[in-house]
């Protein structure tokens, strides 16, 4: 293990930590707090040649509903197969969480996403590569804050901007469920 792979880990799992508690999930703050060397004793081998993929492992539990839980899993091996992805379904019946978050270094086999579309109805299993949370973007300064829309607002924008229910279309994309602040400020098309 290279220093810049438990860099970017570390940067990872941040991320995925202010993304839960985004999502309303419960989030220690020490865990979010979690320095680099703190982050190192914890998930590398004291050698720190290896990372603990193990205890890379999140599985928390939503603030308003204690039955919603939803797992973090950080796969070891870069290519991640069938065989990898029913034995985090197995472990998420066993701990009865219908959701999860799987967190690839590289894209699933044909073979895995075949696997995971079969198990939708009964999990839901978003995919990430590592790649795309090395920075949390929902932090990052130049992009405005969004809210939930009312079903009265989301009415009312549709409304005014003639769109059916359906798709949204056009720089009013992203306001159709969300309230965006830079969109406001432009006004009407």
């Amino acid at each position: 293990m290279s220093f810049d792979t438990a860099r970017r880990l570390y940067l990872v799992r941040r991320t995925v930590l202010e993304m839960l508690q985004d999502r309303g999930y419960f989030i220690d703050k020490p865990e979010l707090d979690l320095s680099r060397e703190d982050f190192d004793d914890r998930y590398t081998s004291k050698d720190a040649l290896a990372i603990n993929w193990d205890e890379m492992t999140i599985l928390v539990q939503h603030k308003e509903d204690p039955v919603d839980q939803i797992f973090v899993f950080f796969p070891a091996d870069p290519k991640v197969g069938v065989k990898q992805v029913k034995a985090f379904a197995e472990r998420m019946r066993s701990d009865k969480a219908a959701k999860a978050i799987l967190v690839t270094e590289a894209k699933l086999t044909v073979f895995a996403r075949q696997c995971l579309s079969e198990m939708a109805p009964k999990y839901h299993v978003e995919l990430f590569l590592q790649s795309e949370l090395l920075v949390n973007i929902t932090r990052h300064s130049a992009v405005p804050q969004h809210e939930l829309l009312s079903r009265e607002e989301r009415a009312e924008l549709l409304r005014r901007y003639k769109a059916g229910g359906s798709a949204p279309w056009g720089r009013a994309a992203c306001c159709f469920s969300h309230r965006c602040a830079l969109h406001s400020l432009l006004g009407p098309e």
